[in-house]
C-alpha cells in the first residue's frame, strides 16, 4: 500500500499542534516525516533531540531523515517510539539510505530518493529520471522526498511512499489536497 508522509520541516511551527490535529482527523494514524538537520551536512538546522523526542510522543507513525554528518551519535539521544524508518545520507547497516539527485543509486531495503537537494524545504522538484524504476526492479522500497506536489507527483507515482511538506501546508483545502494525492498515486 502506498503511503504519504507529511514533512513538518516547513510547517507553521506556532500552529503545529492544530495542524497535526487536523491531519489526524483526516487520516487514521498518519505518517510524519521528521527532517533532522544540522549545519555539518547542509546550511540549515531543524529540530534538536529534545523537540524530536517530544514530537515522537504524539500518536503518529514516523520516518526520520538524518541530514547530519554523525547520525549515529545523535540517534543515541532520540527515542524510537513509533518510528518505522530511519534514513541517512551514509550507507549505515540497518538503516535506509537517502540519495541526492546527483548521486548514483544504492539499493537497500529502503531508499529515500531526493527530488531536491537535501537541507531546505520549498525547493523546486528535480526529476529522478529512471532511479525509481531501477530501484523497484532491484526490489527496494522507494520513498521520494522534495518538491512533491499535485503538479510533480505524476513523475514519481511508481514510488511506494511520498514525502510532502510545503505543498500540503500551503494548500487551502488540505483534505481535498490529500484526496487528490491519494487518487493520483493509487491509479
Amino acid at each position: 500500500m502506498k503511503e504519504v508522509a507529511i514533512s513538518i520541516l516547513n510547517a507553521p511551527i506556532l500552529n503545529l499542534k492544530n495542524e497535526l490535529d487536523v491531519l489526524a482527523r483526516m487520516c487514521p494514524r498518519p505518517l510524519l516525516h521528521l527532517d533532522i538537520i544540522d549545519t555539518s551536512f547542509t546550511n540549515n538546522i531543524s529540530f534538536g533531540p529534545s523537540i524530536v523526542n517530544q514530537i515522537l510522543e504524539l500518536d503518529f507513525k514516523f520516518d526520520l531523515h538524518f541530514m547530519i554528518r554523525s547520525p549515529l551519535e545523535l540517534l543515541k539521544k532520540i527515542g524510537n517510539r513509533n518510528v518505522s524508518t530511519i534514513y541517512m545520507h551514509q550507507d549505515v547497516p540497518g538503516y535506509g539510505i537517502a540519495i541526492n539527485p546527483d548521486e548514483p543509486i544504492v539499493c537497500k531495503d529502503k531508499v529515500l530518493v531526493m527530488t531536491v537537494y537535501a537541507g531546505e524545504g520549498n525547493q523546486s522538484f528535480i526529476s529522478p529520471g529512471d532511479k525509481i524504476r531501477e530501484l523497484k526492479r532491484q526490489g527496494c522500497h522507494v520513498c521520494v522526498d522534495g518538491g512533491i506536489s499535485l503538479d510533480s507527483i505524476a513523475g514519481v507515482c511508481d514510488a511506494d511512499c511520498f514525502v510532502i511538506g510545503s505543498a500540503y501546508f500551503q494548500s487551502k483545502d488540505k483534505n481535498a489536497f490529500l484526496n487528490s494525492i491519494y487518487s493520483m498515486i493509487n491509479r
